[in-house]
């Protein structure tokens, strides 16, 4: 379901500080050893040859902002280089889900987004199972019409999981 980024480029630690993985664009880069085993951080590679960055604990990828989007608000991929907000009440605007933005973003601008892993919890949200609302908002309000889309669960009051589930169409 996740568009984007789908390329892995191999490579040992030694070629990525050579700078071969500057050379990358749009895609991962796992680190491996001489025989191609992975061992090492991930990077990602911007759609723009932007500098790789380290994949932490969270999948990220990275996309310009179509409009203004606030934080915390969910994403679909519009054509590989731009994202718009989600809704469950369009499904071509939840069949492209890429994640969770965590700042806001002006239109244009890169805006970084979380489609899985852990992210600190904002304000709101006890714990429990979150899910597609409005104008990519996330509610824990289990949706009755239009497309139904699990985002993950709030973990605890410090911390939510970002695992973003299939569009199921609801009668």
């Amino acid at each position: 379901m996740n568009k984007g980024y789908a390329v892995v480029h191999r490579m040992t630690q030694a070629e990525y500080d050579a700078g071969s993985g500057l050379t990358v664009s749009g895609g991962f880069i796992q680190i491996t050893d001489a025989s191609g085993t992975p061992t090492g951080v991930m990077y990602l590679s911007g759609a723009y040859g932007d500098v790789p960055t380290v994949i932490n604990g969270a999948l990220i990828s990275v996309r310009k902002a179509h409009q203004f989007i606030e934080h915390f608000r969910i994403v679909y991929d519009i054509d590989g280089i731009e994202a718009d907000l989600s809704d469950p009440t369009d499904i071509t605007k939840c069949e492209t889900i890429l994640g969770l933005t965590q700042v806001a973003t002006s239109m244009g601008s890169d805006m970084e987004l979380v489609s899985h892993g852990e992210i600190p919890l904002y304000s709101g949200l006890a714990p429990g199972a979150m899910y597609l609302g409005a104008g990519g908002t996330i509610t824990q309000v289990l949706p009755t019409s239009g497309i139904l889309i699990k985002l993950g669960y709030v973990a605890n009051v410090n911390m939510m999981v970002i695992d973003i589930g299939q569009p199921i169409v609801l009668a």
